[in-house]
């Protein structure tokens, strides 16, 4: 081939080459930008306080609800019902409830907030809106978020839903909670439930740290109020051993409202704690030996106004301790012992959930 027709065919490949690496280079046209996602509706503000006389009715059922059940609601709020049903807020009236103050209505009321969970009007006639479904799920869904026709919420929605959702302020506030854990009594010198009283005066409050804080730091509605969590138990003694027939072992016990930012307990007078430590040998075979006993409660007379009397229930914070011997009789057998604080849940003064909380620290008889 003449040298210059070589030259050309060089050329030409070296242009194929340095366009083929152009092209390498050149960016990918952009990809088509999605649709916007049309902007929800802004979520109307409801003013009026959630407080107020109950029972109450909350207005019409809004457009998409069914009905009032949380039945309804499990469908898309399933892990917050599902939360709700094992709380204390789920289910029917309780039987104490029902014993206390012969079910007057303003201990019905809290329990079944609704008026459409009342058989009965306050004038003794039959209620024409009962709805006993509703009334089997006691504090439902409904009785917090449903206010005057509009289904409620703390915050704006976030996505699109069956039904609007209007804006509620003080939804998860402790005034709002206040609305049933809150209860002066006409005529009393003293409130009968002072749960968000005992909490306004604590440094919970004054740190910040509100109820929903505490009791609903999921995203269900479960409410937890485990005694574990609010009271811890301390044992301290001079020596891991108990010899019989020689000076009795001193065993200091303390109790400490460390994990409440209320009293411990709270809430009606006539639910309390019983703690007692006791000598639990570690093999069966002997009998458990009761060293000390009492108790943290408040005591409030029989009848309206109920009140209060002598009150040994921790408030926040709050430290008390006793002091006692170890005695065991000569004749229980040596060996293994367990020191055991048990902490039972009394109502009207008599144990009603034994071994709420248990704690042991183990110890030898000799």
């Amino acid at each position: 081939m003449h040298r210059s027709s070589m030259l050309a065919v060089m050329g030409l490949i070296v242009s194929i080459v340095a366009c083929s690496a152009a092209s390498a280079r050149r960016p990918a046209p952009p990809e088509p930008a999605p649709p916007p996602v049309p902007a929800l509706p802004p979520s109307p503000t409801v003013a009026p306080p959630l407080g107020g006389p109950l029972p109450r009715d909350p207005g019409p059922l809004p457009a998409g609800l069914a009905h009032a059940s949380a039945q309804g609601c499990a469908a898309c709020h399933g892990d917050i019902v599902d939360a709700w049903e094992i709380s204390a807020h789920a289910g029917p009236l309780p039987a104490s409830v029902r014993a206390t103050a012969a079910g007057d209505t303003r201990c019905v009321a809290c329990h079944l907030p609704l008026a459409q969970q009342h058989a009965t009007l306050a004038t003794g006639a039959p209620n024409p809106a009962w709805q006993p479904t509703l009334a089997a799920e006691g504090v439902t869904c409904v009785a917090c978020h449903l206010s005057e026709g509009h289904l409620v919420g703390p915050r704006p929605a976030t996505r699109p839903g069956p039904h609007p959702v209007a804006v509620r302020d003080d939804l998860g506030t402790a005034e709002a909670c206040g609305t049933c854990h809150q209860l002066a009594w006409s005529g009393a010198e003293k409130p009968l439930y002072d749960t968000v009283g005992e909490w306004s005066r604590s440094d919970w409050a004054a740190a910040g740290v509100g109820c929903t804080d505490c009791h609903a730091q999921t995203a269900g509605h479960a409410m937890p109020a485990r005694l574990d969590r609010a009271l811890s138990v301390l044992v301290e003694l001079a020596a891991p051993r108990i010899v019989r027939g020689a000076p009795p072992v001193q065993v200091r016990l303390i109790l400490q409202n460390t994990g409440a930012g209320h009293s411990v307990p709270t809430g009606t007078p006539f639910r309390g704690l019983r703690v007692e430590a006791v000598l639990v040998p570690v093999d069966a075979g002997a009998d458990s030996v009761v060293l000390w006993t009492g108790d943290l409660s408040a005591h409030a007379s029989a009848d309206p106004p109920f009140s209060l009397g002598e009150d040994t229930r921790l408030v926040a914070g709050d430290t008390r301790a006793a002091t006692f011997p170890a005695v065991l009789d000569a004749r229980a057998p040596s060996g293994a012992y367990h020191l055991r604080v048990r902490v039972h849940r009394t109502l009207h003064g008599v144990v009603d959930v034994p071994d709420a909380l248990v704690r042991n620290v183990q110890v030898t008889v000799e």
